[in-house]
């Protein structure tokens, strides 16, 4: 009769282990690892470049350090009191901008002019 007990509690313990394995694996389980590297950064400096084909900016933080970054559909560009788009920044324009990391590139979230 112990054997029978044993070999229950291994098929049971075996039953936890495949459905770890199985729900760990599901795209709601990678869409939360994928949602977990993404890390927010923040910048200020002056445009010293603009890709609007691209949508690539290039910034340069006072300390001398260059920061490049993409915008997307989803990133909301203000000058003053209106939102505008990257084909309506200029260099030498002084921005603050806050963004994520996606696959290793830092995306703007949102840009603002802070002088005009």
């Amino acid at each position: 009769m112990g054997s029978w007990r044993r070999l229950g509690l291994l098929a049971a313990c075996l039953a936890a282990v495949l459905t770890v394995v199985v729900v760990g694996t599901t795209p709601s389980a990678q869409a939360q690892v994928d949602q977990d590297e993404t890390v927010g950064w923040a910048s200020t400096g002056k445009i010293t470049s603009i890709d609007t084909a691209a949508k690539m900016v290039e910034i340069e933080e006072e300390d001398g350090t260059s920061t490049v970054f993409t915008c997307d559909a989803k990133t909301t560009i203000m000058r003053g009191d209106k939102q505008v788009g990257i084909g309506d920044l200029e260099k030498g324009m002084q921005v603050v901008v806050n963004g994520d990391m996606r696959s290793g590139n830092r995306v703007a979230t949102y840009l603002e002019v802070v002088d005009q």
